[in-house]
């Protein structure tokens, strides 16, 4: 009787601390996943802010060569 119960508990405490790196795993990979995206974000922020930058001096490079003055 007395291993019975000690194995349930065995079994019990295995599948636990299975379960419990699962949930572990998919945290880390949330959390990364997070962190990747938020990344990717900000280099998509800045690709576009310097595509504008790019898109105002290369007008303002164009109106400076066509002798227009009025701004």
């Amino acid at each position: 009787m007395t291993d019975t119960i000690m194995e349930i508990v065995v079994w019990a405490f295995l599948l636990t601390g299975i379960a419990v790196c699962i949930c572990a795993g998919f945290a880390l990979v949330a959390l990364l996943t997070h962190v990747v995206t938020q990344w990717l974000w900000v280099k998509l922020k800045a690709a576009y802010s310097l595509k504008e930058l790019s898109d105002a001096v290369r007008a303002w490079e164009q109106q400076k060569n066509t002798g227009d003055t009025e701004q």
